[in-house]
């Protein structure tokens, strides 16, 4: 895009290829990370809701005070709240504390399909991360108390209310997640489909006119 409009509109010089440049990176930077984000979060929510409820209900993302965490799509939602609402979505660091077992787990039922010891260490990497801490703090070295206490929540949650319903979980989290990402990958190549239309458009207009010429600019005003 940038070639052609330094081709084409040679004139706007510096300028026009910044403010095209610009955009175009304020429109990924509102749009596209965060966007993407929304809709994965927002279609594999409403695959759990629908498999199942008690599932999403505990691994929701909540903020201090309990509640779910709801974060809008950028702008979209401001326009259409009703059609884009906002969405609370799974909570990533619970999502990676059943990811760390399940691979646990499969490592564990690998080594006595081949008849070796089992595996030692921390299960997750939620585990490691507290043994990590309190050597250091054994250690008499500064522990950050957010961090510590951030992660002692999580390992209560996870001793109390994750790890108790793992195997019923585990059969539509995965599902879900995976729905999420699918579908917010449908909807986003609409984006690069609509540029190749546009980019096509302007290959038959090229041709029509008797093909792709360059502007030259002259001091006679021609």
């Amino acid at each position: 895009l940038l070639g052609v409009i330094s081709e084409r509109f040679p004139k706007g010089g510096a300028l026009a290829l910044g403010i095209s440049g610009g955009v175009g990176m304020m429109a990924a930077g509102l749009l596209g990370g965060p966007g993407i984000g929304y809709k994965q979060d927002y279609f594999a929510v409403q695959r759990l809701k629908e498999t199942s409820p008690d599932t999403y209900a505990r691994y929701v993302a909540r903020n201090e005070k309990g509640e779910p965490a709801t974060k809008d799509f950028p702008l979209v939602t401001e326009v259409l709240p009703n059609e884009v609402p906002p969405i609370a979505g799974l909570d990533n660091a619970k999502l990676k504390v059943i990811t760390d077992y399940t691979a646990h787990l499969a490592k564990v039922e690998q080594a006595r399909k081949d008849g070796k010891p089992t595996p030692e260490g921390p299960a997750t990497t939620l585990e490691a991360d507290l043994e990590t801490l309190r050597t250091e703090e054994a250690a008499g070295k500064p522990v950050e108390p957010k961090l510590k206490e951030n992660l002692t929540e999580l390992m209560n949650w996870w001793v109390t209310t994750g790890k108790p319903n793992y195997e019923e979980d585990k059969k539509y989290l995965d599902p879900a997640t995976l729905h999420g990402k699918k579908t917010a990958l449908l909807y986003t190549a609409a984006v690069p489909a609509t540029l190749a239309v546009g980019f096509l458009l302007l290959l038959l207009y090229f041709a029509a006119t008797g093909g792709y010429k360059q502007v030259h600019l002259d001091g006679s005003g021609g």
